[in-house]
């Protein structure tokens, strides 16, 4: 019998010959010891999880899934980036969070859990569009579009089309998208003929990628995006973000600035398929905290789980890429010679025992 001491403030886990094992009471019994066993024991460091709370009013609804009123176990500092969908006929009157105001621009909200909340959301039915007075016949309506602006300025896309034809060729440009959601074909065609590479910005934490040398032929791009909240409880690490995009219409990066928290961390990102969330890549986190997902302009469900260790099979050594040295980590691993940094990435082959088949599997990958 093993017993294992429990840490204050973080997970124990277990895995005994390369495959994990349940804890009771911080114990684990091998019965009939007749041959050698490797038992990795490892410690996660664990956040402070809280509750967020939705009340959200009648004639209107959020990108949050349909009828969400309560999201148990979110890890302190997670940010939630929220969009509101009033009614016909209706605007936002006032979100709060444990009473505290929100600033709602272009019917989006963010904030940062950094405790149980509750986020309450109101909408009213908007005035009569009557003409201001003041204005002559023919002035403004009463409505304000919502204009885009380019590295700073606002102006019409039209303007933003003019304007970057005038740009040297393979510029980097930013724009932002300021509550618009598509951008028209003779803007792509613009970033396309001058080789421009693009960052379409549509709020604090997402923006688009959209390098003109990787279009061929001009189209209007779909850039709106919507916050999800699928369920991650059978992923390892951390769900930094869960988001879903339409099909953008034109090559695209889909970039997303998390918590600085994760910075150095992978970044493993799944895809859901069929209901199920199917992974797709991993890749390290950068130091601003900032991600790119290449081709998101397919569209879908994105979730993107941070962790110490990505969840690219055979990255036996943890380093990001499949190569000899994950070869070598196997067979160190079931000789003793050294704990593979990443073991449930090591049955590179799928038998459910690691062992030097595994080790010459990822060889044989190699060299194929």
């Amino acid at each position: 019998m093993f017993k294992i001491a429990d840490l204050e403030g973080y997970v124990v886990t277990a895995i005994l010959d390369g495959k994990p094992v349940e804890l009771t009471d911080g114990q684990y019994i091998i019965s009939n010891i007749d041959s050698d066993h490797t038992l990795l024991v490892t410690y996660s460091k664990k956040y402070a999880t809280y509750s967020l709370t939705i009340e959200c009013g009648p004639n209107g609804k959020t990108s949050l899934p349909a009828n969400t009123t309560f999201i148990p176990n979110v890890e302190s500092g997670t940010l939630y980036d929220i969009e509101l969908f009033p009614d016909e006929g209706y605007e936002v009157k006032a979100v709060t969070v444990n009473g505290r105001e929100l600033t709602v621009i272009n019917n989006k909200v963010s904030f940062t859990l950094t405790a149980d909340t509750v986020l309450k959301i109101e909408f009213k039915k908007k005035p009569s569009d009557v003409p201001n007075p003041s204005v002559p016949t023919g002035g403004f309506s009463g409505k304000i579009e919502p204009k885009p602006s380019l590295n700073g300025s606002s102006m019409s896309w039209n303007d933003i089309s003019a304007e970057l034809d005038k740009m040297a060729e393979g510029s980097a440009v930013i724009i932002s998208m300021n509550g618009t959601t598509s951008v028209p074909a003779d803007v792509i065609r613009s970033i396309m003929n001058k080789k421009l590479k693009a960052e379409f910005i549509v709020d604090n934490v997402k923006s688009w990628i959209i390098d003109g040398a990787n279009v061929s032929s001009a189209a209007s791009a779909d850039l709106r995006i919507f916050n999800r909240a699928s369920n991650t409880d059978k992923l390892r690490g951390t769900c930094a973000i869960n988001v879903m995009v339409n099909k953008s219409g034109v090559p695209a990066a889909l970039r997303l600035k998390l918590d600085k928290k994760y910075a150095d961390k992978f970044a493993n990102i799944y895809k859901l398929s069929n209901g199920k969330l199917e992974y797709c890549s991993s890749i390290k986190i950068s130091t601003d905290g900032s991600v790119d997902i290449i081709g998101a302009e397919s569209g879908g469900e994105y979730v993107v789980m941070a962790c110490e260790f990505s969840d690219i099979t055979g990255d036996v050594n943890n380093d990001g890429i499949v190569n000899a040295l994950d070869a070598s980590a196997v067979l160190r691993h079931i000789v003793d010679i050294e704990d593979a940094e990443n073991p449930l990435m090591a049955d590179f082959n799928g038998d459910g025992i690691i062992n030097a088949l595994d080790a010459s599997a990822i060889l044989k990958m190699l060299t194929a």
